[in-house]
């Protein structure tokens, strides 16, 4: 089994705005994975010893976001959308909160199936950080590996099918 980050690979290589503007109280970005995404045919398939039409087990999920996320929705579903199943909704984020879960059940990944991510953030003046005291204005925030950057990123345990 391998530990499978998720997210929209134009925002981890700079190609891709994952724009959060300055003042917005409410932005949401999403990014799909199918058997074709790079993350996936690189690392997880050769982790796995696994083909890109194998059926997999997902055993675990989590999110990972800043300061400013709000709410993270993670689901699997048929290729295009239909048949969604969540597997992890976080309605109230919280930046202390960044850990993988135990699925009740593990959750079987087919070719055929799609994983969905989505992100929620309040980048408004009343949810910007206080730092030495004063709370910072608010400025347009995007992809970064910085506290005060964001970040929309699934997290999976995956193993070939059990």
């Amino acid at each position: 089994a391998v530990l499978m980050p998720f997210a929209e690979l134009g925002w981890l290589t700079g190609a891709t705005s994952m724009l959060i503007p300055a003042g917005d109280a409410n932005v949401t970005h999403e990014a799909t994975m199918d058997r074709t995404h790079p993350i996936f045919v690189n690392s997880v398939l050769p982790g796995i010893g696994a083909q890109p039409d194998d059926d997999l087990t997902i055993w675990t999920a989590g999110l990972h976001m800043h300061l400013f996320g709000t709410r993270g929705r993670l689901t699997i579903r048929d290729a295009g959308g239909s048949n969604e199943q969540c597997m992890l909704d976080v309605p109230h984020w919280d930046f202390n909160w960044q850990s993988s879960y135990a699925l009740a059940q593990p959750l079987p990944w087919t070719a055929d199936q799609e994983l969905h991510l989505q992100c929620w953030w309040d980048n408004s003046a009343d949810n910007q950080p206080i730092v030495d005291g004063m709370q910072l204005d608010p400025i347009d925030r995007n992809w970064g590996d910085g506290t005060l950057d964001e970040m929309c990123l699934g997290i999976l345990y995956v193993s070939a099918a059990q």
